[in-house]
């Protein structure tokens, strides 16, 4: 190789040809340099596979979104109601019922939706509380939570009922099932009462859309 490529650039190409050393030197130097190409130019062909296979994934979410059609809200049932507590505000009396329903359910976004069913009494003093889950996907990749959107949950969770008086026994009523402290589930009926309880079920969850009035702020300064 070195009497083809350099020879000529000598006078005396005998006098100046590398020795067996240099010979292998320069092979090795080819060996690495061939070798350095292929590793760059196989990791450029796997970016170039790797950010094909993103894009085309990334084409595949986006057609299915836009094909996406959502069902029809489902009716899943009514909430077994667990009881209810008592605060007294300003106004009158701020009631918590509280009820089982699935951790991803929620009384303002889907796909798993609480409704309640307020109807209050004319003079402010009783209410019924109904509350149903209803399935209602808005994202194509929602639908894959219908299972855990179901009338079977344990996560405790509570809806706000402002009353003029405090409720008298009878006065807070569901129609959906009531689970009561002994376990037994009271099954779903017209005019079933809710329970009052002494203090929060275990697991309740606070509602972060309340509040109540625990007192003034001092003013520092201006």
């Amino acid at each position: 190789m070195w009497r083809a490529t350099q020879s000529w650039l000598y006078r005396h190409p005998e006098a100046n040809e590398p020795s067996e050393l240099g010979y292998a030197l320069s092979r090795l130097g080819g060996v690495v340099a061939i070798l350095v190409c292929l590793f760059i130019g196989s990791v450029l062909i796997l970016d170039e596979q790797r950010w094909e296979a993103e894009r085309k994934a990334a084409d595949e979410a986006a057609a299915a979104k836009a094909a996406f059609v959502p069902p029809a809200p489902e009716d899943r049932g009514l909430l077994p109601v667990i009881g209810y507590t008592v605060d007294q505000t300003r106004s009158g009396y701020s009631v918590e019922v509280y009820y089982l329903a699935p951790y991803i359910a929620s009384p303002h976004m889907g796909p798993c939706v609480i409704r309640e069913q307020l109807s209050m009494w004319p003079d402010r003093r009783g209410a019924n509380v109904t509350l149903r889950l209803v399935w209602a996907p808005k994202q194509s990749f929602q639908m894959s939570k219908s299972d855990e959107c179901r009338p079977i949950g344990t996560t405790v969770k509570s809806s706000l009922v402002r009353l003029a008086e405090p409720p008298a026994p009878g006065a807070l009523t569901t129609s959906g099932p009531v689970a009561r402290a002994d376990a037994e589930l009271v099954p779903a009926a017209e005019g079933n009462v809710i329970p009052a309880l002494d203090e929060p079920p275990p697991g309740a969850r606070w509602r972060s859309n309340d509040a109540t009035l625990r007192g003034q702020l001092p003013i520092v300064n201006y």
